[in-house]
């Protein structure tokens, strides 16, 4: 496959904390084409429950100047109850996410009703975000990445009713007038490895999910690695599975029909 960017300079001005991050994402929100810099070699803890969420379009969060992995920037934590790192939401377009290395709390969540993932992408069906040369490593949650409706299409509450069933989503909540409703996500040059999820490692409630040159290494999942519900649309090119474990939905991607 292709390879990814390589590593770059150390940039002049970039980000070393997650709260100056944090500050550094909402006056980003002034500018049209918001462009933000991690400092390589950085390692960026989360407080429990502090996700930075992005609600402007053409965000894009890097590491270095180049936006490669090899560059060093590591985001760890999001609390006791799982890894929550970003969250997006609205009809943002374009958001990047470049050469981020994303590991889990080490606490698996109590109560399986709440949705807990590093991303949760619930933007609506017009918007869009892609993920180049990112890792996630040892998550714990719902899922590592979560794709879904925005609340007010009420998919939360079938989110809470699916996972406490084990996944048996057609027994009782039927088909939800959300379907199709939700954002477009892709991976491109990205890994997940050594993940462990009570749905699917990356779930895809009602949306669209791209793959290209992607890598899914040792993870665990009730449901599988990839679950597509709710007529969610995926795709992938160049991608492998090795040693994935799952324990419900039947093959490594699982497709509702």
């Amino acid at each position: 496959p292709t390879q990814a960017p390589g590593p770059g300079p150390t940039p002049s001005d970039c980000f070393s904390t997650w709260e100056g991050l944090q500050a550094g994402v909402i006056a980003a929100g002034l500018f049209n084409e918001p462009v933000l810099t991690l400092c390589p070699d950085t390692l960026f803890e989360v407080p429990p429950s502090s996700p930075i969420a992005i609600t402007v379009s053409r965000t894009t969060i890097k590491c270095g100047t180049t936006g490669s992995r090899t560059n060093g920037c590591t985001i760890t934590g999001g609390g006791e109850e799982g890894s929550q790192h970003f969250i997006i939401r609205g009809s943002v377009t374009d958001v990047t996410f470049a050469g981020l290395t994303m590991v889990g709390s080490e606490s698996a969540p109590s109560d399986l009703s709440q949705t807990t993932a590093s991303i949760i992408a619930e933007g609506s069906s017009s918007a869009s975000a892609t993920f180049i040369d990112c890792e996630w490593a040892g998550n714990v949650g719902s899922a590592v990445v979560m794709i879904t409706a925005p609340d007010s299409d009420g998919v939360r509450e079938t989110e809470r009713r699916a996972n406490t069933r084990g996944l048996a989503v057609n027994e009782d909540v039927g088909f939800p007038s959300f379907r199709g409703r939700a954002m477009t996500v892709s991976f491109r040059y990205c890994l997940f490895s050594d993940n462990d999820v009570t749905s699917g490692v990356v779930t895809n409630l009602a949306g669209k999910a791209n793959f290209f040159d992607t890598q899914f290494l040792g993870n665990r999942a009730i449901g599988t690695t990839i679950l597509n519900l709710f007529d969610a649309f995926v795709s992938l090119q160049n991608s492998c599975f090795v040693e994935s474990e799952r324990k419900v939905a039947q093959g490594t991607v699982f497709i509702e029909e």
